[in-house]
């Protein structure tokens, strides 16, 4: 049924390889690549980001088949992706939360398909970049079927005690 069911159906599901992982330390950073993604249901997910002059806040728009959520003001102020959406807690072997860590969602290098019968190419971006100082919008989202890692392919650096 269209309408009510649609557009009550989550936008990105979290899907994770194992229920923990062990983070292995060289130097004095840990990369944090902890094998889970925000995974694009049966739709992409969309999200424009734009400002109508160089003057103007960017303003984000999250799209969808039943229709388009715009993002409170503030929430996004540029053009390299939707920041700080993704909390990962850090804990220690005996459950003591050591440091959280925000993420942000963007298209990054490093999508996957998760699902079969999903498109074998995507027409976002590969990467999560600031754009040029003159850029009026940007695009960044997820295929249908794909997945993104949550900690940008491990190339989000945390510093951790061992």
């Amino acid at each position: 049924m269209p309408g009510v069911a649609e557009s009550s159906r989550p936008a990105l599901k979290l899907r994770r390889a194992a229920p923990s992982v062990v983070l292995e330390k060289y130097g004095k950073r840990v990369q944090l690549d902890i094998g889970a993604y925000l995974v694009a249901g049966d739709e992409a997910f969309e999200a424009h980001t734009t400002r109508t002059s160089y003057r103007t806040p960017v303003r984000t728009r999250i799209l969808r088949e039943s229709g388009g959520v715009a993002l409170p003001d503030g929430t996004v102020s540029g053009f390299g992706g939707l920041r700080g959406i993704v909390r990962i807690d850090i804990r220690d072997t005996t459950g003591s939360l050591v440091t959280t860590v925000k993420s942000s969602l963007c298209s990054y290098e490093g999508g996957v398909r998760v699902r079969p019968g999903a498109p074998t190419l995507s027409p976002y971006p590969s990467g999560c970049y600031a754009y040029h100082r003159l850029s009026l919008g940007s695009v960044h989202g997820i295929q249908a079927g794909w997945g993104v890692p949550v900690s940008g392919g491990g190339r989000l650096p945390v510093l951790l005690r061992p």
